[in-house]
């Protein structure tokens, strides 16, 4: 057992950096992270009316604090114990005593020792920080004193993406099982369960093509319209990156490309602002009741987010709940006219298959891609209108009216994607069962003074 040369009072096996093959930190440092960016315009016509714009840039990353920090969050640095009914009958741990079975037990075993079957959590010596190229090109046009619109490409290209890959993944042999003695016997290392290292090998991509008009401020009222037609991928489910973030099979990462759970199709934003201050009459109470109101109405609309249908069982034996399900051949997933009792077509896809696959010792992928059915759209108007009271010159008041979703249309969550374990006891399957937020409306009182 090592013995730290730093801090000799350690237990044994706890070194620090200093000693000798222990870096100054996880990562080691980078001093070529050269970042140039370029931009250019041109004035296609001459007359400042017409122009084409373009960019570039690299963008180094950076990491969490979370991430960094799950490292402490498994062994030897932490231990999780679970309690049924008050109590561990193998350990005979309680609440009164939770490390009993432990090294240490009573007071917390502060020299940390590992456990048979724990997770280990770390990073990559060779990991680097995740970089990002960026590229835009557009052509503006002024169409009158106060209307311009645009069209322009945003692109994003992402690489060294940090993911957390279990390099103790059970191996497949002809007796694999879900049981969990089973899969721990075909880790490479039985000593241990997950070894998530943290490495940057993945990638993620956006490509947006983006539609503006904008209306200034001009016979009290302003617009503001924007369409934007987008695609977002990703190498493996990157937003969970702290653990083996939804995938399949670690063995096998490619069969994990596709696209983002935030990836939206159509998106489109209108934005606008109407001073109704119309009246000029000498009144001044009819100036002080009728002038100072403002509508100011934002709606949005956009296409639904992607969702993945899962097995709900380990059907590929590697003792993780988390495959996709199977599509059976010929059947279209899709329904022509999807509701909230029946988003997809269920019985497009194999019923649960994680009893056959656990007799027969044959391991079943899942056949359908990540994230791969739409789920239901939205359309929201959101409305605020506002009244400016100026009682002197430098003091007033602004009421203001807020209400969001104001129609208070059903804007309907994605459905229940688990394949049941029986067709003839399907559950909630395919169906949706929840909306977002309906209408709330808000009232506010500024003064200025």
């Amino acid at each position: 057992t090592v013995q730290s040369t730093v801090n000799p009072t350690a237990p044994p096996g706890i070194l620090f950096a200093g000693d000798p093959g222990v870096p100054r930190g996880i990562a080691q440092t980078r001093k070529d992270h050269f970042s140039p960016r370029i931009g250019l315009a041109w004035d296609v016509t001459g007359d400042g009316k017409t122009s084409v714009r373009a960019g570039a840039g690299v963008f180094y990353g950076s990491l969490s604090g979370n991430q960094w920090n799950t490292t402490a969050n498994f062994e030897p640095f932490a231990i999780r114990l679970t309690f049924p009914n008050g109590g561990n009958a193998a350990t005979g741990a309680t609440l009164a005593n939770p490390y009993r079975g432990y090294p240490g037990g009573i007071p917390f075993p502060y020299n940390g020792s590992f456990v048979a079957g724990g997770s280990i959590y770390g990073a990559d010596r060779s990991f680097e920080w995740p970089y990002t190229y960026q590229l835009n090109l557009s052509l503006q046009r002024q169409l009158t004193k106060d209307l311009s619109i645009m069209t322009a490409y945003v692109g994003s290209l992402s690489h060294n993406l940090p993911f957390a890959t279990d390099i103790n993944y059970p191996f497949m042999t002809p007796t694999a099982s879900t049981a969990p003695a089973n899969v721990q016997a075909r880790r490479p290392d039985q000593s241990f369960g997950s070894i998530l290292l943290m490495r940057s090998n993945q990638t993620a991509q956006y490509h947006g093509f983006q539609l503006s008009a904008v209306k200034r401020m001009g016979h009290h009222f302003s617009l503001n319209g924007f369409y934007t037609y987008s695609k977002t991928l990703e190498s493996v489910q990157l937003q969970n990156n702290t653990t083996q973030g939804g995938v399949q099979n670690m063995r096998n990462l490619k069969l994990d490309r596709g696209r983002t759970d935030d990836d939206m199709r159509h998106q489109f934003v209108m934005s606008g602002l109407w001073d109704i201050s119309y009246y000029s009459g000498g009144n001044a109470i009819a100036k002080w009741i009728l002038n100072g109101w403002n509508i100011d109405p934002i709606v949005q609309v956009h296409s639904g987010l992607p969702f993945t249908v899962t097995n709900g069982a380990d059907i590929n034996l590697d003792g993780v709940n988390n495959d996709r399900a199977v599509l059976l051949p010929g059947a279209n997933p899709h329904l022509a006219n999807p509701t909230a009792a029946m988003w997809f077509n269920t019985t497009a896809f194999g019923v649960n298959g994680s009893r056959i696959a656990a007799v027969t010792g044959s391991p079943l992928e899942g056949n359908t891609s990540r994230d791969f059915l739409n789920g239901p759209g939205l359309v929201q108007v959101d409305m605020a209108i506002s009244k400016k009271i100026s009682l002197r010159e430098r003091f007033g008041f602004e009421f203001r009216a807020e209400a969001l979703n104001v129609f208070n249309h059903a804007n309907l969550n994605n459905p229940n994607a688990t394949v049941p374990a029986s067709i003839a006891a399907p559950g909630n399957y395919g169906q949706i069962t929840g909306a977002q937020t309906t209408r709330v409306l808000q009232l506010g009182l500024r003064l200025t003074f």
